[in-house]
């Protein structure tokens, strides 16, 4: 017992925090061991490039062909950075390299728990599924996705699990969303279905199903040629016209800036008082809300639809020109990288050129991410923190 204790204690932290919510102890920690657990139900994984540097999780249970698959199936949507990181490791394990080492990349889960319960929900063997996720290297809680498919690497579903209150919330709104697009569905948009909800070790779990073989990327151009997808997408909800006095939109900003731990709250609640203070009498249209409409959660399917996936910041009554506004700022932020003044700065100066309700959208965008971003420092990620300190200090000076 001590030697797993101190094996899942040098577990690496980014590893460890997808492993706590994929694999519980029921204590907080997780059931990933860096040596074999004395049990007859194990499920072995690769971790690559390496344990001092994990990105992604493979199955050791699927032949080197299907974990090259799982890293290439729709690796052609991402960024060229991504892709090309993606195909170098799927030449490689193709290969059936690199060999699994103890110690180097090497881990175990005891139990398949998680897997039986998805199994059953897909009317299933476990023994016929295996699992991969990818693993980022931030601070704050980990929210996996995870790659559901048959030992031959064809896809069965995505699943995502949520551990914490703040992101059980996101999940099981987007839930709700999938839910109800598949009972009334959007015209000339694909929106995976939900597949499957259930609880599972104190984790909320949800299945959606795979995307289409035969998506195609959409590319950073390609703005103005999805708008039209964007105005069916709202044109397929009621749409009203309110003040922002009256908008439940800022009603539920200044409630989220209001629930904020310390630091944040007085700067969130200057913030919303502000926009309150100087734009609540002007009526803007409202209606739903993808909530990171970015090309990077969209895809071109083979009969001219736009698929569009991850609802988790999706809202029945928003502001309309948010999602319009969401596409520049974030390739900005998350592509180029630019500084988040200088990314602000670009996205106002392209907003006042148009009209002056766009210039109104942009300021309500700006003031939305920092309260997304310090809701994402609370839970610890620091480079939320950086950006949401960024955008108060942009929200307090006004464009001239």
């Amino acid at each position: 017992m001590q030697d797993r204790r101190a094996a899942a204690a040098a577990t690496p932290p980014a590893l460890a925090r997808v492993a706590a919510v994929v694999w519980p102890d029921g204590t907080g920690g997780h059931r990933l061991a860096l040596d074999r657990p004395d049990s007859a139900d194990v499920e072995r994984y690769l971790v690559l490039p390496s344990l001092r540097q994990p990105r992604f999780l493979l199955p050791l249970d699927a032949p080197p062909a299907a974990r090259a698959r799982l890293l290439l199936r729709y690796n052609h949507l991402r960024t060229d950075s991504r892709r090309a990181v993606r195909a170098t490791l799927a030449g490689a394990v193709r290969l059936g390299l690199p060999r699994p080492r103890p110690g180097r990349n090497l881990v175990y889960a005891e139990g398949r728990s998680l897997l039986r319960a998805v199994a059953a929900e897909l009317g299933t063997r476990p023994d016929e599924l295996v699992i991969s996720t990818g693993i980022r290297a931030r601070t704050g809680p980990a929210r996996p996705t995870l790659n559901v498919t048959d030992r031959r690497g064809r896809p069965r579903a995505f699943v995502k699990v949520a551990g914490s209150p703040g992101q059980r919330a996101a999940l099981d709104r987007e839930h709700g969303f999938l839910a109800d697009f598949a009972a009334r569905p959007a015209p000339g948009l694909l929106i995976p279905r939900p597949l499957f909800r259930l609880e599972w070790e104190g984790a909320l779990v949800v299945g959606v199903e795979a995307l289409p073989g035969d998506v195609r990327r959409v590319r950073t151009g390609h703005r103005d040629r999805v708008r039209p997808w964007l105005e069916r997408l709202v044109g397929s909800r009621p749409r009203q016209e309110l003040t922002l006095a009256d908008s439940p939109w800022l009603a539920g900003l200044r409630a989220s800036a209001t629930a904020l731990p310390e630091p944040w709250p007085a700067r969130a609640v200057e913030a919303v008082d502000r926009v309150e203070r100087q734009h609540g009498g002007q009526a803007v249209e409202h209606g739903v809300r993808h909530g990171d409409w970015s090309p990077w959660n969209m895809a071109w399917t083979g009969d001219d639809r736009l698929a569009l996936w991850d609802w988790e910041f999706a809202e029945q009554v928003a502001p309309c020109g948010l999602d319009e506004w969401n596409w520049p700022f974030a390739y900005d932020t998350s592509v180029r990288r630019l500084p988040v003044p200088q990314a602000a700065a670009r996205l106002r100066s392209e907003a006042a050129a148009r009209d002056a309700g766009s210039a109104l959208c942009c300021e309500l965008l700006l003031l939305d991410m920092a309260l997304r971003r310090a809701g994402q420092a609370a839970s610890g990620n620091s480079s939320s923190a950086r950006h949401a300190g960024d955008l108060f200090t942009v929200l307090g000076h006004q464009p001239s």
